[in-house]
């Protein structure tokens, strides 16, 4: 009987202790944050937004990152291989911050 009860007790905390912390749905790739391009065909000269959500990887993982660098590589089958990835922004990550938006031109 007390191990009934004990057992009894404890399922109810745990319940309490679930429903009072919200979860949020953060998968393993989240780690890294999530990325999104507009416009997602550009052209020399053309301006892009670059949108990054870290919430998962700051508030889920714990990983903050210093600074953010961004890249663009020419996929290997149509790269000759003189062709190194163009950086096209490197920006500190702000203190506090979940994610990081900016506008930049693509020459």
């Amino acid at each position: 009987m007390k191990f009934a009860i004990a057992a009894t007790l404890l399922s109810f905390v745990g319940l309490v202790a679930s429903t009072a912390v919200p979860r949020q749905d953060c998968p393993q790739a989240s780690r890294f944050g999530g990325m999104s391009v507009s416009p997602t065909t550009v052209n020399p000269g053309d301006e892009i937004t670059v949108t990054v959500d870290l919430t998962c990887a700051v508030n889920h993982f714990g990983i903050i990152p210093k600074y953010l660098d961004y890249t663009i590589e020419v996929p290997s089958a149509s790269n000759n291989g003189h062709e190194p990835p163009i950086v096209i922004a490197r920006r500190e990550f702000a203190a506090g911050a979940t994610s990081d938006v900016f506008t930049t031109q693509v020459h």
